[in-house]
């Protein structure tokens, strides 16, 4: 089992001794604490929001209503704690930094491996689509599927040919023809390509995030509300071209 990033109320004082360095809201202690540990780990606000509620409770930090963001601020009693454990802050940030670089060394190799595999898969998916494509164009041509590598037969001289020229417009199907069942199924195999691509890629990065021990409530409610929303606007989109 991969193990937590921080010990039993680490993180609570690495968030209020950087609020004690400068007031700041809820998004800019994110990047705060993303650049404090060289850009390797990067909380959700479902991680940082619950800690400054705890904080203002103790009263060791207050809140400020700047315009639509809220400001937190360390008061006298959260800066009496911040320098009554400062070794301990220097400390956690050592031996903490070492923990998530190598948690995120070990997330990315995972992850560089997974898209080896993952760009084998699409690889072969994308193959038998094309075959599945050929197959169906030489079907709706009367030719057996399958039959694609057979030479064709050369044409005898004797026969008059039409000239050559060059492709143009003129060779182009009317812009309102109607797809044949060939195209159809090419097309609907891209989209599965497509959207099989998009499952593995999403899957991924969630396993990175539970391995870097990121994964919480609000950031998978807030990932299905999203992907709700996808699915709608996807189907408005198909909805439009029946």
């Amino acid at each position: 089992m991969t193990p937590p990033v921080f010990g039993h109320g680490e993180l609570r004082l690495v968030i209020l001794t950087l609020i004690a360095q400068e007031p700041r809201h809820g998004y800019e202690l994110i990047t705060a604490l993303n650049e404090h540990f060289d850009g390797d780990y990067s909380p959700s606000a479902g991680t940082i929001y619950p800690r400054l509620s705890k904080l203002q409770e103790e009263g060791l930090v207050t809140k400020d209503q700047l315009g639509r963001k809220t400001i937190y601020t360390i008061t006298e009693a959260g800066r009496a704690e911040v320098e009554s454990r400062r070794e301990e802050f220097e400390r956690i940030t050592s031996e903490r930094t070492d923990t998530v670089r190598s948690l995120a060394d070990t997330a990315r190799e995972g992850l560089a491996q997974a898209r080896r595999g993952l760009r084998t898969e699409l690889d072969e998916i994308a193959k038998k689509a094309r075959r599945a494509a050929e197959d169906a164009v030489r079907t709706a041509n009367g030719r057996p599927a399958g039959d694609g590598s057979a030479e064709e037969a050369p044409a005898d001289p004797s026969t008059p040919t039409a000239p050559e020229h060059e492709p143009g417009a003129a060779d182009a199907p009317p812009a309102d023809a109607p797809r044949t069942k060939a195209d159809q199924s090419d097309l609907l195999r891209r989209v599965d390509v497509a959207l099989q691509q998009f499952r593995m890629e999403v899957r991924q990065d969630a396993r990175e995030c539970a391995q870097l021990r990121a994964l919480d409530e609000d950031t998978v409610a807030e990932l299905e509300t999203q992907l709700r929303e996808t699915r709608r606007r996807f189907g408005a989109l198909l909805r439009v071209h029946r």
